[in-house]
């Protein structure tokens, strides 16, 4: 039998609150009883490291490092009524992109490039 993960149980429990999912929609998602997925959270005993993959990207959709971190990660939301008063897709693409670059996430070319200068390729 292999040694369990060192996943973090109350991270598993976020995950899962953070999408407004009880356990009985997960433990029907992964096939498993319900008493599992709460055996899970309490660290009672441990999912496998292929059934975490299922839980991270699948159900959750989060990256499967996330499980191993000490605690949550704090999220900030931008709320809809901010987002209402965006009047264009280009606003848009400038506040999304912010938000994303704030938390350390460079997805766009342009994010590598020095302060002040723009690439004009894709």
């Amino acid at each position: 039998m292999s040694s369990p993960i060192p996943y973090n149980p109350n991270v598993l429990r976020w995950a899962r609150e953070s999408l407004h999912l009880d356990v009985n929609e997960v433990a029907l998602r992964m096939g498993k009883k319900p008493s599992d997925i709460e055996a899970w959270e309490n660290g009672n005993t441990s999912p496998t490291y292929i059934q975490l993959e299922k839980l991270a990207y699948q159900i959750y959709k989060r990256p499967i490092a996330l499980f191993f971190f000490p605690e949550p990660p704090e999220e900030e939301a931008i709320e809809l009524n901010e987002q209402a008063r965006w009047n264009s897709p280009d606003i848009d693409l400038k506040h999304w992109r912010s938000a994303l670059e704030g938390l350390g996430i460079f997805i766009f070319k342009d994010s590598f490039n020095a302060p002040g200068k723009k690439s004009n390729k894709f």
